[in-house]
């Protein structure tokens, strides 16, 4: 049995490549980040997680304000795209 290792993410450390899909159908990779903005990553349960969804609305509504701190956000959810939207 072949098992994958997954790279760790730490506050500050370098993120490790990624290429995901976006809600639009777009595809998101660390890449289009890497240098030119700080990035905030939400990894939440899934869509029907009432804490994450209220968490992903705190953020919805600090965007602005987070960006005027150069800063991205990133809410990585498992299960379907249209789940999601």
């Amino acid at each position: 049995m072949v098992q994958e290792t997954i790279p760790t993410v730490r506050t500050g450390g370098q993120l490790p490549f990624f290429d995901l899909p976006a809600v639009d159908g777009n595809r998101v990779q660390a890449w289009d980040y890497r240098q030119r903005r700080n990035l905030v990553l939400f990894f939440a349960h899934g869509t029907t997680c009432a804490a994450c969804l209220a968490f992903i609305e705190d953020l919805r509504a600090r965007y602005a304000d987070l960006g005027l701190e150069e800063s991205e956000v990133l809410a990585i959810v498992p299960g379907a795209r249209e789940a999601a939207a």
